[in-house]
């Protein structure tokens, strides 16, 4: 995996919810007045080889809103992933191995921590978040 901070030595992918960093309170700011309907974190990882073009992460494990759930996971992902595999682009789920150095481990699909993007944004869909 590849760790990239600013100047501060903090990593911004992985400070959504502390915010330490004047990058993120900046961020949070524009978020929190924009509040939009559909969020995507766009970034690329130099520790792992991936043999697709692009790798996704969306929280669907228990995160979001049930219905906002059933919509990402059976409706978005399979007309997003068919559209991108029809123009020649086959996108594949980003994972995780339950012990990083492992392959041989097995995948992790569970809900993720509210420091990354995809849950933190997730989060914040519910209104009494």
């Amino acid at each position: 995996m590849g760790w990239r901070v600013n100047a501060n030595n903090l990593n911004l992918n992985r400070d959504y919810l502390k915010a330490d960093s004047p990058e993120m309170q900046a961020w949070l700011k524009m978020f929190n007045t924009w509040m939009p309907d559909f969020f995507i974190d766009t970034h690329t990882t130099d520790g792992a080889d991936y043999q697709y073009v692009l790798t996704y992460e969306m929280e669907l494990y228990g995160d979001m809103e049930a219905g906002l759930t059933d919509w990402a996971n059976n409706i978005f992902l399979k007309d997003w992933s068919a559209q991108l595999d029809t123009a020649g682009f086959p996108v594949f789920p980003y994972i995780v191995f339950r012990n990083w150095e492992n392959p041989e481990s097995g995948i992790d699909n569970s809900v993720g921590a509210p420091m990354l993007s995809e849950v933190y944004t997730s989060l914040r869909t519910d209104p009494d978040c």
